[in-house]
């Protein structure tokens, strides 16, 4: 692994903070103008079609599955992320002041 590889490492670690409050507004906000799943899902179909139409061996379907995986990871996080935003956007219980406690 390279220097500079293991600086853009580091660097993605501090970034990533997923009780920042701030970094979970960035993320709701990239999952939820539905452009990242569009994207994410015509990549996708990008990989299925050159796995079954272009693929030179079976090295390179194994790599387009890899690629597949990848990009469903991507996802799979932004809708982690995306829970955790809306969990810590709850709108409050609404408070009934005449019920018994």
């Amino acid at each position: 692994m390279t220097e500079g590889f293991k600086d853009l490492i580091i660097v993605v670690n501090k970034l990533y903070d997923e009780n920042n409050p701030e970094f979970l507004a960035s993320a709701h906000n990239a999952y939820d103008n539905g452009a990242l799943k569009l994207i994410a899902e015509h990549l996708i179909d990008r990989q299925i079609q050159h796995s079954v139409t272009d693929a030179e061996d079976w090295q390179r379907v194994l790599f387009n599955r890899a690629t597949i995986n990848g990009i469903q990871l991507i996802i799979e996080e932004f809708e982690a992320l995306e829970a955790k935003y809306q969990e810590l956007h709850q709108p409050p219980d609404s408070f009934n002041k005449h019920e018994v406690v």
